[in-house]
């Protein structure tokens, strides 16, 4: 963190699903990311580090460089299982 800089910590209650209601929403998730991920325009990594650069940038300005790595293709359902 920068001086100027501050966090913020917020707490939430859970939402209470069933174990077959999270499932099915999950398997909706995976549904419609899929879609997009079908959809969308595939980037050479050096435009996404060029994009990822400029966005960090414009949110704070004197942001130190970072490190980034893009997974292609995305990860299948089982590598991140959702949670809810």
């Amino acid at each position: 963190m920068q001086d100027g800089e501050a966090v913020s910590v917020r707490t939430f209650e859970p939402a209470r699903f069933s174990h077959e209601r999270k499932l099915e929403i999950a398997g909706e998730l995976r549904k419609y990311f899929a879609e997009v991920d079908a959809s969308r325009h595939r980037l050479s990594d050096e435009e996404a580090e060029t994009i990822i650069t400029e966005a960090m940038r414009s949110v704070r300005p004197g942001a130190s460089r970072f490190e980034c790595r893009l997974i292609e293709p995305p990860l299948s359902e089982w590598d991140l299982p959702a949670s809810f």
